[in-house]
């Protein structure tokens, strides 16, 4: 959590070995210094237990390449959102720069054929959400407690092919609007994943919770088949009032 958004989480893993659950979903995120929160959900190919040990590598991955594109950004004029590291020096960074130094760091040395899918928001703390999409894409963007929208977004799999920035999209968020960020595993496993059936069967109240509705759809799936993929869902809500900017040192990951 962070001033200006509240997040909730839920995860099912699609492995067990021995007492424990395994599965190739990684999320993360980071609170900057200038208040936006970072937000990513990763998903390596395959799934289950040797999924999870080469997504296991992916918080290390996020971190060189957070610390390497803010250190570079800082010489680059552009029109993208600011990253303040301190209060007398700003640099900038837009979510599409953050994957195209994954996929270079990942291109090298992922093993033949293994990819990693990722959406990546950044929730900036005035309302702007801006998302790149690394592989297929899917968001739900529900406003005012109505029926969510369906976001579809391409862009190239880390490992793959490098992420541009021409792919990236923008949306605002007023107080109380909720942006659900969600693996494939977790998309595919909803009826009608892709289509109108799936916003209607979400219309719900203005005081209950997008994500406690899909996970509703989800456990109600898992009762009539078994699951085929790990499940990783990402709410983001944000708040009300105006969301006072962080004046620390430098990134305070979460």
């Amino acid at each position: 959590d962070c001033p200006a958004y509240l997040n909730e989480t839920f995860s099912l893993p699609y492995e067990r070995v021995g007492g424990f659950w395994f599965g190739g979903d990684w999320y993360g995120g980071r609170h900057a210094a200038d208040g936006a929160l970072w937000v990513i959900v990763a998903d390596v190919t395959g799934h289950g237990y040797y999924a999870y040990l080469l997504a296991g590598a992916l918080p290390g991955v996020w971190e060189a390449c957070w610390t390497a594109v803010v250190a570079r950004s800082g010489d680059r004029a552009t029109t993208a959102p600011v990253v303040a590291r301190s209060p007398d020096r700003a640099t900038t960074m837009r979510p599409a720069d953050l994957l195209r130094a994954m996929h270079d760091l990942l291109e090298t040395c992922l093993p033949e054929g293994v990819y990693a899918e990722c959406t990546l928001v950044r929730l900036g703390a005035e309302g702007t959400a801006t998302v790149a999409p690394a592989g297929g894409s899917r968001l739900l963007l529900r406003r005012g407690g109505g029926p969510p929208d369906l976001l579809k977004l391409r862009g190239g799999w880390l490992g793959l092919f490098p992420p541009s920035p021409a792919d990236e999209k923008t949306w605002r968020l007023d107080a109380g609007d909720e942006l659900l960020l969600g693996s494939d595993g977790a998309f595919d496993h909803l009826p009608d994943p892709d289509g109108d059936d799936l916003a209607a069967r979400l219309n719900i109240p203005a005081s209950a919770s997008l994500l406690d509705d899909v996970r509703g759809l989800l456990r109600e799936a898992l009762r009539q088949g078994p699951q085929q993929d790990d499940i990783t869902l990402v709410l983001l809500r944000r708040r009300a009032g105006r969301s006072p900017q962080s004046d620390g040192a430098d990134d305070v990951p979460v």
